[in-house]
């Protein structure tokens, strides 16, 4: 392999900039605009069980690794999970001049109307 194959273009959403609307409500507005987009993970890496319970190995079996992912801390990578990261698959990439102005437009539509849809 000589090229990383990209196939999710993460973008930093900013609440502050759409009247604190929550991640989660931004990625649903963003959905019915029909701009597909994701949360991303709901937890970190290393808050996943599967970390957590070290069980790496085939069928889930745990392996000895000498990592405490429970004493782990990232905050940068925690806001980034809960409060930043917005996913765009990357056939949403793909599309035609148009559809990168589609894009735009529900970003722009969303904050225009954010005080609406802040619960």
């Amino acid at each position: 392999m000589t090229s990383h194959s990209v196939h999710l273009y993460i973008v930093r959403y900013d609440q502050d900039k759409f009247a604190n609307l929550p991640k989660t409500d931004f990625v649903d507005a963003m959905r019915k605009e029909g701009i597909p987009t994701s949360p991303g993970y709901s937890l970190p890496l290393y808050k996943q069980p599967v970390f957590l319970n070290k069980s790496f190995g085939p069928r889930g079996s745990k392996v000895d690794l000498p990592i405490d992912y429970s004493a782990v801390e990232c905050p940068i990578t925690e806001r980034a999970c809960y409060e930043e990261a917005i996913w765009f698959p990357q056939f949403v990439m793909l599309g035609a001049e148009k559809d990168m102005d589609d894009i735009v437009a529900a970003v722009k539509k969303i904050s225009e109307n954010a005080n609406d849809l802040v619960q």
